[in-house]
């Protein structure tokens, strides 16, 4: 047997693949590894691990563990004003704004057309692993008066507003679409802050709530997303979407 038929039989080894596909960076195992052919592809797919590693499918639960939130690191690189507010993985970002010019898609204008396909990777992957599972939306509302403190908690599937189970978290889909469209964040989008809970930059925020009663630690979310906003009268402090 030669050289390159015994290569092909180790590689034709699901289990043996797959440990060597799971140790490649996550790039390459997203873009590259699904193209060397048709088994290569269906194991990408396919593998359970793999998905997990690709942030398309929850880690299994591991009570024996413990639980370290890995944030999506190409989410990072691609929404730079949403990850790097996080000033435990990011602390020399901790001031990164949250504005149209910081995405990937619009510095890179040959890349916004293959960003905006509707089955483009990052859509579906989820945000962070384990999987976050409830946001908040806070809107810091005030007008000619003063700061309004009236406050109302919605609860909502995220199932109710895509495709995915209820046991699969935010996924970027989502989230994007929130920042970008929802009616909080309608025209103070350089203003808007994504909060990483338990990160030392929401801490004010967690304490905003909390002295108002209206979060504890059993109760704290995953993710908050922040909005100042002036208006002419009161309005909802915060909203409630949870999985």
């Amino acid at each position: 047997m030669t050289s390159s038929n015994s290569i092909q039989t180790v590689l034709s080894v699901r289990r043996i693949l797959e440990r060597i596909l799971l140790d490649l960076d996550m790039r390459t195992l997203l873009t590259s590894a699904p193209r060397v052919n048709r088994f290569w592809n269906f194991l990408t797919r396919d593998s359970r691990p793999i998905q997990e590693a690709l942030f398309f499918q929850p880690v299994k639960s591991r009570s024996h563990e413990s639980t370290i939130i890995l944030l999506n690191p190409l989410l990072a690189e691609a929404f730079p004003g949403i990850f790097q507010r996080n000033s435990i993985v990011f602390p020399e970002h901790t001031e990164s704004k949250h504005t149209f010019d910081t995405l990937d898609m619009v510095k890179d204008p040959d890349r916004t057309e293959v960003y905006m396909q509707e089955d483009a990777s990052w859509r579906y992957m989820l945000v962070q692993q384990p999987p976050a599972r409830k946001l908040w939306i806070v809107s810091h509302c005030g007008d000619d008066t003063g700061f309004c403190e009236r406050c109302e908690i919605q609860g909502r599937k995220v199932s109710e507003t895509g495709p995915e189970l209820p046991d699969d978290g935010l996924r970027m889909e989502m989230l994007f679409e929130i920042l970008v469209f929802h009616s909080d964040f309608y025209g103070v989008m350089d203003f808007a802050t994504v909060y990483w809970w338990g990160d030392r930059a929401g801490d004010w925020v967690r304490e905003c709530m909390e002295g108002m009663g209206i979060c504890n630690a059993s109760a704290a979310p995953d993710l908050i997303l922040y909005a100042p906003l002036f208006i002419p009268g009161p309005r909802h402090l915060i909203r409630n979407i949870e999985a």
